[in-house]
């Protein structure tokens, strides 16, 4: 499967640690063909990227002339507007594949993605900062049905253009209002944001808001003050920032990342309790009487489904699941293994 990435040349300057990890993640953890419209000279693309494979298509935005029409504000800029609105062209140059894949240059890819059981009408995406809340989809990650997005490409460019200069309104705004009522769920797994924490069953990781680059900005008390601010605090109450940056760093360095090195490793490596909830989840363990033939961290290493659950607190504790629904399940692990003494 395909997935196109997007950017211009200026945004090059913010973005290309960022990009290169999601090229190098894309192809080699999400077995993906990675392509790349750019708005610039090929050859300064090709040279940024530093031999990460990737087809590059270069390419303007079909309403570039109005959007350098368009006055500028301190809230909406033609530069953003130019990498913005390139995702757009997508169903225009891509002529052979039925679906394809956008991601944002800030994604990460963390296991191999299979999307062949989605089938949007037009587009599928997730939400943006509360999982729960669809009413407003995050362009960062798109699931695009490119024959009918095809057929909508002049309608849609000319809504786009007519509302050029509106504060903060992008592709993303565009998308949601034209499409408002056909756009189809994407599961979150497939675009899960650093904030909502590390969680093994998540394929596509996007630095939604702050970047790996940007990490110099958490020992800046102000910025660390406007940014809890913004994310509500729920960036700063788990480790889905400093997992998720370890993993970009790893994939920034490394010419094949190990995805079972990087991603899997061991419980308490990707979920990180904190020391509050291991405690809470401790005295819940002593209250329910545990046997002694049954191993909590197995159970929860084996079934990474449960050990969200359990860290989230939707689910008890792992044997509280075992006892109900995980032993009629046939889930592995929980089992104590036996010495030989």
């Amino acid at each position: 499967m395909k997935v196109y990435f997007c950017i211009n040349e200026s945004g090059l300057v913010h973005y290309i640690d960022h990009l290169r990890a999601a090229v190098r993640s894309a192809r080699q953890i999400g077995r993906l063909e990675p392509h790349i419209l750019f708005d610039g000279d090929p050859a300064i693309l090709k040279e940024a990227l530093a031999g990460c494979e990737a087809a590059i298509h270069r390419q303007k935005s079909s309403i570039a002339d109005e959007i350098a029409q368009t006055e500028e504000t301190a809230e909406w800029r033609r530069g953003v507007a130019e990498g913005a609105l390139l995702r757009l062209e997508i169903p225009v140059v891509e002529t052979d594949d039925d679906y394809v894949l956008y991601c944002d240059c800030d994604t990460l890819f963390t296991r191999a993605v299979d999307l062949s059981g989605v089938k949007p009408r037009f587009l599928a995406a997730a939400p943006g900062h509360n999982p729960n809340e669809w009413d407003m989809i995050c362009s960062g990650v798109l699931l695009l049905n490119v024959k009918n997005m095809r057929a909508e490409y002049p309608r849609y460019m000319k809504y786009a253009a007519a509302n050029l200069g509106r504060p903060a309104y992008y592709d993303q705004e565009v998308l949601n209002e034209y499409f408002v009522g056909r756009i189809d769920r994407l599961p979150i797994e497939y675009h899960w944001k650093t904030y909502w924490g590390a969680n093994p069953l998540a394929y596509i990781v996007h630095f939604h808001g702050l970047k790996r680059t940007h990490l110099a900005w958490m020992s800046d008390p102000i910025r660390r003050a406007e940014l809890k601010k913004l994310y509500f605090l729920i960036m700063f109450e788990n480790d889905g920032f400093d997992y998720y940056g370890k993993v970009f760093d790893s994939i920034a360095v490394n010419e094949a990342p190990s995805f079972a090195r990087l991603i899997l490793g061991r419980l308490n490596d990707v979920l990180k309790f904190s020391f509050r909830r291991a405690r809470k989840l401790f005295y819940r363990l002593l209250m329910e009487n545990v046997p002694s033939t049954f191993d909590e961290t197995s159970y929860l290493y084996n079934n990474p489904d449960i050990a969200i659950g359990v860290y989230n607190g939707a689910i008890r504790s792992g044997w509280s699941h075992y006892r109900v629904h995980g032993k009629l399940e046939g889930r592995p692990g929980g089992a104590v293994e036996s010495k030989a003494v």
